[in-house]
């Protein structure tokens, strides 16, 4: 796990996965199991960005909402987590999984 700290130190590898909320108070409220319409937001780190001086202005993100191939800066949300996840086999090595045909089923 990454803290808000490593995470703007520069700690994060391609592929973390992150979890932001906008405010402290919004994470407590979420934590507590309040529903009060507060949530949270993942996506997968990809990059840092750096400035001409090479200090860290945002990040490089994709996820399947809002930000997907945005560059978020560290003022974006209040609460940051990170994971760093490590995958032991080459993208080749992966074997992707199928469902049969009747695997997802629609109810109207």
């Amino acid at each position: 796990m990454v803290d808000q700290e490593g995470i703007w130190n520069g700690e994060l590898k391609e592929g973390a996965i992150m979890q932001v909320y906008d405010s402290e108070e919004e994470f407590n409220t979420v934590v507590e199991g309040n529903n009060s319409g507060a949530y949270g937001h993942s996506f997968i780190f990809l990059s840092y960005e750096y400035d001409a001086d090479g200090n860290i202005t945002g990040m490089n993100i994709v996820d399947q909402g809002y930000l997907n191939n945005s560059t978020v800066t560290q003022e974006r949300f209040g609460v940051w987590f990170g994971a760093n996840i490590t995958v032991s086999k080459t993208r080749d090595e992966v074997i992707p999984i199928s469902l049969p045909s009747n695997g997802i089923q629609s109810v109207i």
